[in-house]
């Protein structure tokens, strides 16, 4: 299986936002236990090239000293604001978020 390059670039993407979550916690005074988070590219073809179509960032996360009502209102946070690495990618027509809680 290869690799390319905007599978590189959407795991840049997921590291960044990652980052920028994790000092949203922080930022609410409780400590990340864990981020792991996993982005999904979707390509479209338009005419005769390709084009990142969106991309879909899933962290999960777990958290100490917060509950899920906590939690979402952090994630919200970061969905409004979304790091220096989302406002690079302004032509991917789509970039999504699917936060939950991890386990």
């Amino acid at each position: 299986m290869r690799t390319n390059p905007e599978e590189l670039i959407a795991a840049a993407h997921a590291g960044c936002f990652s980052m920028a979550l994790a000092a949203a916690v922080q930022e609410a005074g409780h400590l990340p236990v864990s981020i792991d988070s996993h982005a999904k590219v979707k390509l479209e073809k338009h005419e005769q090239r390709f084009a990142t179509a969106s991309i879909t960032l899933a962290p999960r996360v777990r958290v100490s000293g917060t509950d899920n009502s906590k939690f979402s209102a952090r994630r919200g946070r970061c969905r409004t604001q979304l790091p220096p690495g989302s406002k690079a990618l302004g032509a991917v027509a789509s970039i999504q978020l699917d936060a939950t809680p991890g386990q």
